[in-house]
């Protein structure tokens, strides 16, 4: 089934047709890291053709499924990385905050928080890891997000994930002479 789907998109991505947004969304709420990985993909490549085309907040809800799945599934030899996910996460950042405005920006700062608070008490110690090293120190690099993940450090759940991370963090900003 996966991989019938995974060259639907495929084809789709090579096409030139266009989609109907109701399944681009069947794909976008998949638990398969092939199909979440693929969705991402037509997104990059073939937004435009998804009719209506996803927007920043519908590939911010992709991105946080596929960021669950794929850290909720950290002993499968999954395709889909928390690391690449992090880099997805942190351009999506980017552009959420030229589009978005401050407040929209600050609402998906906030939400992000929120879903990797609860992801991380569920999280098995290879899950925590990738979840620390592929987006949590990337994103305390980041003066406009630090204070939102800040309480973390005071929450005895996740505090050693926030300390390390910050710790990580800190070191790459003195390196890059900000704070």
């Amino acid at each position: 089934m996966s991989g019938d789907t995974t060259q639907e998109i495929q084809a789709f991505i090579e096409g030139d047709g266009h989609l109907p947004r109701e399944r681009f969304e069947r794909w976008a709420q998949s638990e398969n890291p092939d199909i979440l990985e693929s969705a991402i993909d037509a997104v990059a490549v073939a937004n435009e053709r998804i009719v209506p085309p996803v927007d920043e907040l519908g590939y911010f809800e992709l991105l946080l499924q596929a960021l669950r799945v794929s850290l909720t599934r950290r002993e499968d030899a999954s395709t889909l990385s928390p690391y690449l996910l992090g880099g997805d996460f942190l351009s999506f950042l980017d552009d959420a905050k030229k589009h978005l405005g401050p407040s929209g920006f600050a609402q998906v700062a906030s939400r992000l928080e929120r879903e990797l608070r609860g992801l991380a008490h569920e999280l098995s110690p290879l899950g925590k890891r990738a979840l620390v090293d592929g987006l949590l120190e990337h994103l305390l690099e980041r003066d406009d997000l630090r204070s939102v993940f800040e309480p973390w450090s005071a929450e005895p759940g996740l505090a050693p994930l926030y300390l390390e991370a910050e710790e990580w963090a800190s070191s790459v900003r003195s390196s890059q002479g900000s704070s």
